[in-house]
């Protein structure tokens, strides 16, 4: 939880602003998070992730889809 929380402040403080996280969700019975967030590129989010010091397991590309109703 303290990451959900702190990883947004953690960019903003070490000037980061092409990585935005959107939303994060905690797994607390694995102790993981995933976390979406909005980069350019693959590259920019692993140097800004180990800038930051939160380790990433693995990254995947995924868009949005919003259902119409």
């Amino acid at each position: 939880m303290a990451c959900a929380i702190g990883a947004p402040k953690m960019l903003m403080n070490a000037g980061i602003k092409d990585v935005k996280i959107k939303s994060c969700y905690c797994c607390g019975a694995e102790g993981r998070s995933v976390f979406v967030v909005e980069a350019e590129t693959r590259e920019a989010l692993l140097e800004a992730m180990n800038k930051v010091n939160i380790p990433v397991a693995s990254v995947m590309e995924a868009e949005e889809v919003k259902p119409k109703m």
